[in-house]
C-alpha cells in the first residue's frame, strides 16, 4: 500500500520530529453532555438542552454539514427553511443567520431551486480556496431529481451572501449505464472556483461504490461529472452504505467515509474511471495485528490533514451500541465522540491515536443519540495549532486544539480530566483519579469486568485490546482504548 506523504511529494520527516509530542486540549463545546448532571445515587446523567439553533425533525436532524472559513463556522440548517446558521469559532455561539433566497422569488440566477432539486434543498457544505462557500442538495434518485450545487459569495462581515450562484444542475435521466444515485449526503470541494482557478466538487454516491466529480478548470464547472467506480479492497466489494462522506485531499485524491466501513483513500487519476486504486487505508474491518484503527465504522466524517509536516485524520469513531453485561443488565460502551490519529510518514499501518473528542461524548443518553449517520468534522490547519471543530446534531458541537509540543516532558495526550496508564499494559492499569465506577469491554462490546471505588484494576488475566471506561465521584467520564499483553 502506498503511503500518502509519497503522493504528495514531500520528504519523510526527520527522526527528531517524532520526539515532539502531538496534543489534544478542549476549547470549547456547547453539547447535550457540557451541560448534564450526573445522580450518584441513580447512576444516570440527566443532560441540558442542545444549542437552541439545532433541530431535529420527522426526517432527521436538520443540520447535517460544517464549515470554517477565517473565525467563523457555518452550518446549513432547515429548521426554520433554508438557512446558514453563522458561529463564532472561538466559542461556539451564534452570531448571525443567512436566509438563503428561493430562486422562486428572485432573480433566476441568484436563489435556491426548490423545485429542480431532491429531498433537501440544502444539506451538505464544503469551502473554496478563497472563502466561498459550496452548498448542495439531498437527491435521492437523480433519475428523478437533480443534484444541485450553489456557490455562495459572503459580504466581508462573513455573516450574509452578496450571490447565491447555482453551480451544478445534474441528474441521469435516461442513463441506462449509472444507476438512481443517491448523492448530496456529503460533498467536498477542493481548489478554487474563481477565474483561471482549477478544483473539483466530489460527492459519494450512498448505498453503491460510485464517486462523482465535478471538474473547475479555468473558474468553469463541468456540467456533468465524471463518475468512478470503486475497485475492490482486499478482495471484498466496497460498499458506501449511508450517508457517505467526503474529503478530498490532493488534486485526485479523495477520502471517503461511509457507514460499515473506515475511512479509505482513492486516486481519482486512475486510467481507468471503473476501477480507482486505493492508495491507503485501515483494515477492510476489526483489529488487525499490527493496526490501530478506529473503534466502530458504522458512522461517517472525516477530515485528513497535514499539520507541521505530520499527517493526522479526524474522523467520527463511535456509535451507541446496547450488549447485555455479565449480570443481564444492559451496558452502553460507546458515546457519540470522534477519534483523531496520527500517521507515521502517512502510513496508515503506522496509525496511533491521540484520543476520543469529546472523550465522553456529544451526548450521555442514548435517547439523544444522531441516527442520520452524519457526523461532521472540519480542521483548521493555523501555524501552530490545527483547530478541529465535531459536530452531531442535535446533540451539541465543540472545538479541540491540535499543537506539538516542543518538548518530550508532557507523558502521553491530554484529555479531560482523567486519564489512564500504562498503554500497553501487562498488569495493572492505573487512573489519575479514583474512580467511582469502572468497566471494562472487549472490541466486541462484551462487558469483561466490572468493579467501584479504585484508582487501579488488576488485568493480568486479559490480552488484546479493550475498551476502558470510568467515571470519577464528580461525574468526569474516561473513555480509552487500552492494549494488554
Amino acid at each position: 500500500m502506498k503511503k500518502l506523504f509519497t503522493l504528495f511529494l514531500l520528504a519523510s520527516m526527520a527522526t527528531a520530529m517524532f520526539a515532539q509530542q502531538a496534543v489534544l486540549n478542549k476549547l470549547w463545546e456547547e453539547s447535550r453532555r457540557s451541560g448534564a448532571v450526573y445522580d450518584e445515587g441513580l447512576e444516570e446523567w440527566t443532560e441540558s438542552d442542545p444549542p437552541e439553533w439545532m433541530g431535529p425533525s420527522m426526517w432527521g436532524p436538520t443540520e447535517r454539514g460544517l464549515a470554517v472559513v477565517g473565525d467563523k463556522l457555518y452550518v446549513p440548517s432547515r429548521k426554520n427553511g433554508n438557512e446558514i446558521i453563522v458561529l463564532d469559532a472561538a466559542d461556539g455561539s451564534k452570531i448571525a443567520t443567512i436566509v438563503l433566497p428561493d430562486v422562486d422569488t428572485a432573480d433566476p440566477e441568484n436563489g435556491i431551486d426548490s423545485v429542480a432539486g431532491g429531498i433537501y434543498d440544502i444539506n451538505s457544505i464544503s469551502t473554496t480556496e478563497s472563502g466561498d462557500l459550496i452548498l448542495g442538495n439531498l437527491a435521492t434518485n437523480t433519475q428523478s431529481h437533480n443534484f444541485m450545487a450553489y456557490q455562495i459569495t459572503l459580504d466581508a462581515a462573513g455573516t450574509n451572501y452578496t450571490k447565491v450562484k447555482n453551480i451544478v444542475s445534474w441528474n441521469n435521466t435516461g442513463d441506462t449505464e449509472n444507476p438512481a444515485f443517491r448523492i448530496g449526503d456529503g460533498i467536498d470541494f477542493y481548489g478554487d472556483i474563481a477565474d483561471g482557478k482549477n478544483g473539483y466538487l466530489v460527492t459519494a454516491a450512498a448505498s453503491s461504490n460510485f464517486i462523482l466529480k465535478w471538474g473547475v478548470t479555468s473558474g468553469v464547472v463541468d456540467a456533468a461529472p465524471t463518475i468512478y467506480q470503486v475497485a475492490d479492497v482486499d478482495g471484498t466489494p466496497v460498499n458506501f452504505d449511508i450517508s457517505p462522506q467526503c474529503d478530498g485531499i490532493t488534486e485526485s485524491i479523495v477520502v471517503v467515509d461511509g457507514k460499515g466501513m473506515f475511512p479509505i483513500a482513492y486516486d481519482m487519476a486512475s486510467t481507468d474511471p471503473k476501477s480507482l486504486e486505493t492508495v491507503a487505508s485501515f483494515p477492510v474491518s476489526g483489529p488487525t495485528q499490527g493496526f490501530v484503527t478506529p473503534q466502530t465504522n458504522n458512522l461517517n466524517g472525516v477530515d485528513y490533514f497535514e499539520f507541521k509536516g505530520r499527517y493526522f485524520m479526524a474522523c467520527v469513531t463511535n456509535f451507541w451500541q446496547i450488549v447485555e453485561a455479565a449480570d443481564g443488565s444492559d451496558s452502553i460502551p460507546y458515546p457519540n465522540t470522534y477519534e483523531v490519529f496520527e500517521f507515521t510518514d502517512g502510513d496508515w499501518s503506522q496509525a496511533t491515536s491521540l484520543g476520543l473528542v469529546p472523550s465522553n461524548g456529544l451526548t450521555a443518553l442514548i435517547s439523544s443519540k444522531n441516527a442520520s449517520f452524519v457526523y461532521p468534522v472540519k480542521v483548521k490547519v493555523e501555524a501552530e495549532r490545527a483547530v478541529i471543530y465535531v459536530m452531531s446534531s442535535p446533540l451539541g458541537v465543540a472545538a479541540y486544539e491540535l499543537t506539538i509540543s516542543e518538548t518530550t516532558a508532557i507523558k502521553g495526550t491530554q484529555r479531560d480530566n482523567v486519564d489512564i496508564y500504562p498503554n500497553p499494559a501487562s498488569s495493572v492499569v492505573n487512573f489519575t483519579k479514583e474512580m467511582k465506577s469502572v468497566r471494562i469491554f472487549d472490541m466486541s462490546g462484551r462487558l469483561i469486568k466490572r468493579t467501584t471505588n479504585v484508582s487501579r484494576i488488576n488485568v493480568s488475566d486479559l490480552k488484546g485490546l479493550y475498551i476502558i471506561n470510568g467515571i470519577d465521584k464528580d461525574g468526569n467520564s474516561v473513555h480509552r482504548k487500552v492494549s494488554i499483553k
